[in-house]
């Protein structure tokens, strides 16, 4: 049972490496967002330049509901830097990072925090139970001893 459960966990986590693995290569000439908001705020992830930012949304900024969107990277580009101008930012080691500002929309401003995590860090991560599974698998199962044979 445990078997079949961990081979079940590891083909899920194979798919998501290899969805992770190729969203970290679009990621340097497209920005995906995916957004939520029940109401007026909410949840967004983006996948910008190999990293992927989890932060807070608005409905100033992104529609209600669940909202998919696809834009151009603004040539290609290692650094999303430029999406935050002038904010407050806490580099961390290893492309991790956390991004506090507010955007000036015109009408209102909106305050926002984001959390910036390399997709090296996600595909690692995703990658632990699929390189696990032949360990697991490669080991011999035992077959009971019959008491009239000799084992």
């Amino acid at each position: 049972m445990i078997r079949r459960a961990f081979t079940i966990l590891s083909a899920t986590s194979l798919l998501a490496y290899l969805t992770m693995s190729g969203m970290w290569l679009r990621s340097y000439y497209r920005i995906d967002t995916i957004s939520y908001l029940p109401n007026g705020s909410g949840h967004r992830v983006q996948s910008i330049a190999g990293t992927v930012h989890f932060g807070d949304a608005s409905r100033l900024m992104y529609p209600r509901g669940v909202c998919w969107s696809v834009s151009p990277l603004p040539g290609f580009t290692r650094d999303w830097q430029w999406l935050y101008p002038g904010v407050r930012r806490n580099d961390g080691m290893l492309g991790f990072a956390s991004v506090q500002g507010s955007y000036d929309l015109g009408r209102a401003w909106v305050n926002y925090s984001v959390v910036v995590v390399p997709c090296w860090a996600i595909v690692l991560l995703l990658s632990i139970c699929p390189l696990l599974w032949p360990l697991l698998h490669s080991t011999t199962r035992r077959v009971p001893c019959d008491t009239s044979q000799s084992c």
